[in-house]
C-alpha cells in the first residue's frame, strides 16, 4: 500500500480552489474496451450515493474503478478523489484506518475515525473509491452507510464479489471483456 500511496498524484491537505485533491492510483496510459462501462458508472455516480462495481476476481473492477474515477475528476464531478485497498484489512478498526489514511488524515485527527472521515469528504463534490470489500463485507457495509448518511456531496465507488446489499447502493456487474473474433468482433 505505501507503493501505491507513494504514487498518488496530489494530497488531500494540497486541494486549492483551481484545482481537485486527487489521492488515487496513477491513471494509465491507455485503457481500451469498457467505454460504455465508463459512461454507464458516470451516470450512476451522478444518481446514487453508493455504487458497486461487482463481478469475478480478475474480470478488471479495480482497473475500472481507478479509471472512472479519473473520469469523474477530468470532468470536475469531483474536487475530492480517493483511494482506500482493503485486502490488508480484516477487522473493523483497519477498515476505518484504510478510509482515514485514504483521505490523508494524519495525526490526533485520525483517531476520530470515520467522523474526521466525513468531515475531510464534506463541503465539497468528493469521491471516495474503496476496492476490493468482500473479504470485509460488514465492516465495508457500515462505513459506506455511515458516510454516505452524512456527507451529501459524496459519493462511493466499491469494489467487490459480493454486494454491499445497502440502501443507497446501486450495483454494476462488470462482465469479461470480449475476445477479439467472439460477438462478431473483428480480428
Amino acid at each position: 500500500m505505501g507503493e501505491v500511496l507513494g504514487q498518488l498524484a496530489g494530497r488531500a491537505g494540497d486541494a486549492r480552489p483551481d484545482r481537485p485533491a486527487v489521492r488515487l492510483p496513477p491513471r494509465r496510459s491507455s485503457f481500451a474496451g469498457r467505454t460504455a462501462d465508463l459512461g454507464e458508472i458516470a451516470a450512476r455516480l451522478a444518481r446514487y450515493a453508493v455504487v458497486t462495481l461487482t463481478g469475478v476476481g480478475g474480470v478488471g473492477k479495480t482497473a475500472l474503478a481507478v479509471e472512472a474515477a479519473w473520469t469523474e475528476v477530468s470532468a470536475g464531478r469531483a474536487e475530492l478523489a480517493c483511494y482506500a485497498d482493503l485486502v490488508p484489512c480484516r477487522r473493523d478498526e483497519q477498515v476505518v484506518a484504510a478510509l482515514v489514511e485514504a483521505v490523508g488524515i494524519r495525526g490526533a485527527e485520525a483517531a476520530a475515525g470515520l467522523d474526521a472521515v466525513a468531515g475531510a469528504v464534506s463541503g465539497r463534490r468528493s469521491l471516495l473509491v474503496i476496492d476490493n470489500c468482500e473479504h470485509v463485507l460488514e465492516s465495508a457495509r457500515r462505513a459506506c452507510e455511515q458516510l454516505a448518511g452524512r456527507a451529501a456531496d459524496l459519493r462511493i465507488l466499491v469494489t467487490s464479489r459480493i454486494p454491499l446489499d445497502i440502501e443507497p447502493e446501486c450495483v454494476w456487474r462488470v462482465q469479461p471483456m470480449a475476445l477479439p473474433g467472439e460477438a462478431g468482433d473483428p480480428l
